[in-house]
């Protein structure tokens, strides 16, 4: 049989099946989207840029993810579970507020990134809710740590505590991806709630 110029064949090379070229389609765009996201933010990024950017026309995109906010949604969801793997690798110790800590700093280590700041910190609360992070698995985790460390200081007080450091946690947060200057930022941030964590262990 003969072969058109141009054309390789290759007898024992897989077909791949549709499930995967749907996977790798939706890897695709959703690497795009991470990307352009960070770099441009929500409202600059089309998903006729996405579409462009990974070689597909809008037609999967809207298939697989719905639309452009459900797909930052996806986004979001990825930088969430980087959170929650950088959580769970630090090093442990026997203070359950030095957990804590550690924690708060390998959070402050992907806020280097600025892909990261641009979506977690500036475009998820206007785009998403605040209430959705209150409502994600790295705070639930957040919550539970602390929630441990003060369980004795009865019901109401506990949680009080716990919505203090939260609150604590989330304007710095916004102090980072507000600044000029994120890398002075994170260090204000990193004292202010090692300040509070050190107070509350001093009277707890």
């Amino acid at each position: 049989m003969l072969i058109p110029d141009g054309v390789f064949f290759m007898a024992n090379s897989p077909r791949r099946t549709q499930a995967e070229r749907r996977a790798e389609t939706q890897a695709a765009v959703l690497e795009s989207a991470c990307r352009l996201f960070g770099e441009r933010g929500f409202a600059k990024t089309s998903l006729e840029d996405i579409g462009a950017d990974c070689g597909v026309t809008i037609a999967p995109i809207y298939h697989y993810f719905g639309n452009k906010k459900k797909l930052f949604a996806a986004v979001n969801a990825r930088m969430e579970n980087k959170i929650l793997e950088s959580m769970r690798a630090v090093e442990r110790d026997k203070s359950l507020a030095g957990n804590f800590l550690q924690g708060w700093r390998a959070f402050l280590e992907l806020c280097k990134d600025p892909g990261f700041r641009q979506i977690v910190l500036i475009d998820s609360p206007n785009i998403l809710g605040k209430d959705r992070w209150q409502d994600s698995e790295v705070s639930r985790l957040a919550r539970e740590n602390m929630l441990a460390r003060f369980k004795d200081s009865g019901g109401y007080k506990s949680e009080l505590i716990t919505r203090m450091v939260s609150g604590a946690l989330a304007e710095a947060s916004l102090l980072i991806a507000e600044a000029e200057d994120p890398d002075q930022a994170r260090k204000e941030a990193d004292e202010l709630v090692s300040g509070l964590v050190a107070l509350l262990e001093s009277n707890y």
